[in-house]
């Protein structure tokens, strides 16, 4: 695992539009502890594909674990509006929301 984040850095600036490199690497990073350069990497993935269901809840839980409650709502309404029809998407958007008081 050491050597995830080492290999996948390469990736992302071979091919800077694919959002899914750029996802496993934000998620390797953060497996790694380096939060701040693997949410810059999940934020490029989201920027790259805007509508992901999986880039989007990625980023979700990311704010949520570290209380992020603006951040995590915003990610979990832009996730149920992606794919509105997945109820488990739609937990996940209320427990954020029950968290920071939203309707």
């Amino acid at each position: 695992v050491q050597q995830a984040p080492a290999l996948l850095e390469r990736d992302p600036r071979l091919a800077p539009d694919i959002a899914a490199l750029y996802y496993r690497y934000g998620m390797a990073l953060y497996l790694q502890d380096q939060t701040k350069e693997a949410e810059e990497s999940l934020l490029e993935a989201a920027r790259l594909a805007p509508e992901s269901p999986q880039i989007l809840m990625g980023l979700a839980l990311f704010y949520e674990r570290f209380q992020r409650w603006e951040e995590a709502e915003e990610f979990a309404r832009r996730l149920t509006a992606a794919a509105p029809e997945n109820r488990d998407f739609a937990l996940i958007r209320r427990r954020i929301e029950n968290r920071t008081g939203s309707p």
